[in-house]
């Protein structure tokens, strides 16, 4: 958690100079102990690093390990993938799969474009792939990695002792 926060810290230059190489070792270091977000924003720097040409061969697997555990910004961000081919072919079955997914948790511009697919599938493609959807199960993230909790002692905050008033 502390290596995605620091990424963030210089990936937007709070609190310290941006520096997107370091966010990006940050992000790895992060992304690589299962936190799901710096997977993502890993994923996104690959992809929009500095006008250089995007990197998809390398992005789309970050995006994947965290929309399998259900992060809705990566799966989103999959369904357009697969929709225009970017990287590898185009599947519309997959980005059927993950457009809805991500709506599924609220997304309503995932929503729409899961409908847009959904009429450029035929009938028996388009049923086996809301079967996919139903069927889907995320899998598990590291709860210590992605929610971690400080310690209940630590929640304790050392109190100054009170200063003495002048008669």
């Amino acid at each position: 958690a502390a290596a995605f926060k620091l990424g963030m810290a210089y990936e937007k230059g709070q609190g310290v100079a941006r520096d997107r190489a370091r966010a990006r070792t940050n992000y790895v270091l992060a992304a690589e102990s299962g936190h799901l977000k710096a997977m993502h924003n890993l994923a996104v720097m690959m992809v929009e690093d500095g006008g250089t040409k995007p990197d998809y061969t390398n992005a789309i697997p970050w995006f994947r390990k965290a929309a399998e555990r259900g992060l809705r910004d990566s799966q989103y961000n999959l369904g357009v993938i697969h929709a225009r081919g970017l990287g590898a072919g185009q599947n519309l079955t997959e980005s059927f799969l993950w457009f809805s997914l991500a709506a599924n948790q609220g997304d309503a511009e995932a929503a729409k474009k899961r409908d847009d697919v959904a009429a450029r599938l035929d009938q028996q493609t388009l049923a086996a792939a809301k079967l996919a959807v139903q069927a889907w199960t995320a899998k598990p993230s590291d709860e210590s990695v992605n929610a971690p909790r400080a310690k209940p002692e630590w929640q304790n905050v050392a109190v100054a002792p009170k200063k003495k008033q002048k008669k």
